[in-house]
């Protein structure tokens, strides 16, 4: 399943990269973000059951596998950045300034900005996110990872599914509600892959 995730991770890299990368593409790259939600889903199922005692844990874990690496590559990218993207973000307002920089050291709500557009400093939802302008998310430091902050919430309600059924038993976690938290990743990856592809149809 590991190898499984790594090929469509590659896949969405393959997505983004101009040649000589072409062998890359394995799927598109809409269809290797859902794919790899859903695959995540079921190795969740299995990561839940086997390795962790609490809440607490299970959160901690997730925390040191994400945040350092993320953090260590968005330093990198900042270095990287030119001095106009600096005067551009302050330009755009307080509001939408505060919300890209806050996002990209939080990682929550990357994904919000893909939906966002701004207007003489106000913030508006858009639903379709191609033809804003400017593009709240082109000021990420690390654009690709909104798909982060989707994991983030699938991770921060994943303790108070595997409770739903078992009140009287805090033995963590149970089947079936492992199962639902499973289902419910799939569904929101469905309803994340509906309203990517509304957007680009909208274009």
């Amino acid at each position: 399943m590991g190898l499984l995730r790594l090929l469509l991770a590659l896949a969405v890299v393959g997505d983004h990269v101009l040649p000589p990368f072409p062998w890359l593409r394995l799927t598109t790259g809409v269809m290797a973000v859902e794919v790899f939600f859903v695959v995540s889903g079921f190795y969740m199922q299995m990561v839940l059951s086997q390795r962790y005692a609490s809440a607490g844990a299970f959160y901690l874990s997730r925390a040191f596998r994400i945040f350092p690496t993320y953090w260590l590559v968005a330093a990198l990218a900042f270095a990287l950045w030119p001095v106009n993207d600096f005067r551009e973000i302050a330009s755009l307002g307080w509001q939408p300034a505060i919300l890209v920089f806050a996002s990209s050291i939080l990682i929550f709500l990357q994904d919000t900005l893909l939906f966002l557009g701004v207007d003489r400093g106000e913030l508006f939802v858009t639903a379709n996110f191609h033809s804003t302008a400017p593009q709240l998310s082109s000021y990420l430091v690390v654009r690709p990872s909104w798909t982060l902050a989707l994991e983030l919430y699938f991770y921060l309600m994943a303790p108070f599914l595997a409770r739903l059924s078992s009140f009287r038993n805090r033995s963590w976690p149970n089947r079936s509600a492992v199962s639902a938290f499973t289902s419910l990743k799939a569904t929101m990856s469905a309803m994340v892959f509906i309203s990517v592809f509304v957007a680009q149809s909208l274009r």
